[in-house]
């Protein structure tokens, strides 16, 4: 075989294999994800808010972090389905643990919403107006219009994440826009093992803790809640 036809067929052989494997690494529901958004907020009299939001999740826990609030609400999944939601106080390196919800309350839906912000239950009723790109690349626009409020939403299914989801109606306007993604394990794990470190206060404990003059300010602040 002459080694230029040689060098094709290896070439052909390794994109085939690559083809092959390639769609693994989009299977990324598997994989501790940092995901990094900005929501901006727009009311019907002209005013106007942008937060960060971070969303951190591994394949039992998900993170919700405001880094400008120095707050991270947090749901753990249990094996039978259980959620058990903690609001960490990055301030104050604290922690309080709310009471755990039923699996008959922990549905899919609700997983799902804090796993990826937004359902399948949504994305099913929404009309899929195109896509563009393929494998990992792949991006779904979705719009649905009901009950005076539009959604409109690019999703990318393999990654399981929402690139931008716009919900708006006669007097608000929220968008959601992914600005970059990290699978970095390491990154993940210390960010769910330092708030393990935290203090932690059962909600129903609350009471009996209010001398705690960080709890007391919670309280007061009504982070509690």
């Amino acid at each position: 075989m002459r080694p230029l036809t040689l060098l094709i067929v290896m070439l052909m052989f390794l994109s085939m294999q690559a083809n092959a494997s390639f769609p693994n690494i989009c299977h990324s529901t598997e994989q501790n994800v940092k995901a990094q958004y900005t929501i901006e907020t727009h009311t019907h009299v002209g005013e106007k808010n942008q937060q960060l939001f971070t969303l951190w999740r591994t394949l039992k826990k998900v993170a919700h972090q405001y880094p400008l609030k120095n707050v991270t609400q947090q749901w753990t999944r249990a094996q039978n389905g259980r959620l058990t939601r903690t609001q960490f106080f990055d301030q104050y390196l604290h922690a309080i643990e709310f009471e755990t919800q039923s699996p008959q309350k922990s549905t899919d839906n609700h997983w799902q919403k804090k796993f990826q912000l937004v359902t399948h239950q949504l994305i099913n009723k929404m009309n899929l107006e195109g896509s563009q790109g393929e494998l990992c690349d792949l991006v779904e626009y979705y719009q649905l219009e009901e009950n005076g409020v539009i959604h409109q939403l690019s999703w990318l299914p393999n990654k399981k994440l929402v690139s931008r989801y716009r919900v708006s109606s006669a007097k608000l306007s929220k968008e959601w826009v992914l600005q970059s993604v990290d699978y970095d394990n390491n990154k993940v794990s210390d960010f769910f093992n330092i708030r393990d470190q935290y203090l932690n206060t059962d909600f129903a404990d609350i009471g009996d803790n209010e001398s705690d003059p960080v709890l007391s300010k919670l309280i007061h602040l009504g982070f509690s809640h």
